[in-house]
C-alpha cells in the first residue's frame, strides 16, 4: 500500500520531535500510525526516525491490533520487526 502523504508527514514530524527531545536513538525503535480507513503504517526496522524516508514507512488495510506479526508475515520485503 502507498503511504499516503500527510500520513509520511506526520510521522516525520512525531520521528524527528522524538529523537530531537532525547526520547530515542537515531534508530531506536519503531512508529505505527492508524488511519481512518482502517489501515496502518508502519516504520520499518532500522529506520532514522528523526530522517525518515517513504521507503522507509509501509502500510497495510485492515490491520487489527496486534498486526505486527500478521504484517511481517504478509509483507516480509517490509523490513518490519
Amino acid at each position: 500500500m502507498d503511504v499516503p502523504e500527510g500520513a509520511l508527514r506526520e510521522l516525520q514530524q512525531v520521528g524527528r520531535m522524538l529523537w530531537e527531545a532525547g526520547l530515542v536513538s537515531s534508530h531506536g525503535g519503531n512508529l505505527s500510525l492508524h488511519l481512518p480507513d482502517g489501515a496502518v503504517v508502519i516504520t520499518a526496522h532500522g529506520a532514522m526516525l528523526g530522517r525518515l524516508e517513504a521507503r522507509q514507512a509501509d502500510g497495510m488495510k485492515g490491520c487489527r491490533l496486534p498486526c505486527r506479526a500478521g504484517f511481517r508475515a504478509l509483507r516480509p520485503e517490509s523490513g518490519i520487526r
